[in-house]
């Protein structure tokens, strides 16, 4: 590094440029975000306890560190898993609430709420998956250890 330090001429070294990829980290992040609060929302109007709900603090904590990830690695594979993971779960949860509100709490005020009973059965997998299978594989560096790894 010399005198100019990490700036040259008003652009930081380590400056990259403006991606698709990046543009998606926080408009996603922000969705997760959401429907936590969504959930948050219905689960109090289904009057069910906030220890039931201990889990969204570990889901908007994931959506907040892929966004950031995301943002300033978008190649960096591990950001994006904790994006997928956080708006899995977070899906998952708030299609749990609002069927729970539209079937149980209150028939029939919300529409969908037959069709949104389902997706909270599976989604638990593929944000499983992303968290316990991939994320041990890709840490930290975003890419496999070595190319012996590829089969797994």
């Amino acid at each position: 590094m010399d005198a100019a330090g990490p700036w040259r001429d008003g652009v930081a070294d380590n400056a990259r440029p403006f991606s698709i990829l990046s543009a998606l980290a926080w408009p996603l992040a922000g969705l997760s975000l959401a429907m936590v609060v969504g959930s948050l929302l219905l689960a109090a109007r289904n009057q069910l306890a906030l220890a039931d709900m201990g889990h969204l603090p570990f889901v908007a904590s994931a959506a907040l560190v892929g966004g950031v990830l995301n943002w300033r690695r978008p190649a960096n594979l591990v950001g994006w898993l904790f994006t997928g993971a956080a708006f899995s779960f977070a899906l998952l949860e708030f299609s749990g609430q609002y069927a729970s509100y539209g079937l149980i709490t209150r028939p029939g005020s919300l529409p969908f709420a037959r069709a949104l009973a389902w997706p909270q059965s599976w989604l638990w997998v593929p944000g499983g998956s992303l968290l316990f299978a991939f994320l041990p594989l890709l840490f930290p560096q975003g890419r496999l250890i070595s190319p012996g790894w590829r089969w797994v």
